[in-house]
């Protein structure tokens, strides 16, 4: 039995590489995203120091 990528559910690393600017996400992740942004406006800023360290 092959694994199956949820596509109806966010991931962390998806999102993580939505704020990256990447393209490996889903529209469930961008969503997951953009709300995380309504919190934590620097989000952006915070994950793109965190892949500099």
């Amino acid at each position: 039995m092959g694994l199956r990528i949820r596509q109806d559910v966010p991931h962390s690393a998806r999102m993580y590489d939505y704020f990256l600017g990447g393209k490996d996400n889903f529209a469930v992740d961008r969503e997951a995203a953009e709300r995380v942004l309504t919190v934590f406006p620097t989000m952006r800023t915070a994950v793109r120091a965190n892949r500099t360290f």
